[in-house]
């Protein structure tokens, strides 16, 4: 499980990478819908990679709006 876990980390990572094109981003996002089951059998890694996410967008939000120092 810990391969599967390490692989849908970095296609996510892929994914809101802004600076890859968009054949990449295309294929992860199509990647990672086909971990369907996996999202399911592991809800707790789906809400720890959720909450990640989150965490890195209120990152980006803060400093595109300039609210972080």
């Amino acid at each position: 499980m810990v391969a599967a876990q390490d692989t849908v980390d970095i296609l996510v990572g892929w994914h809101i990478d802004s600076s890859q094109k968009d054949k990449v981003i295309e294929y992860t996002a199509t990647a990672l819908t086909g971990f369907q089951d996996f999202w399911s059998a592991d809800l707790s890694f789906s809400v720890t990679l959720l909450g990640q996410f989150l965490e890195d967008m209120e990152a980006y939000v803060e400093v595109g709006c300039g609210l972080h120092d």
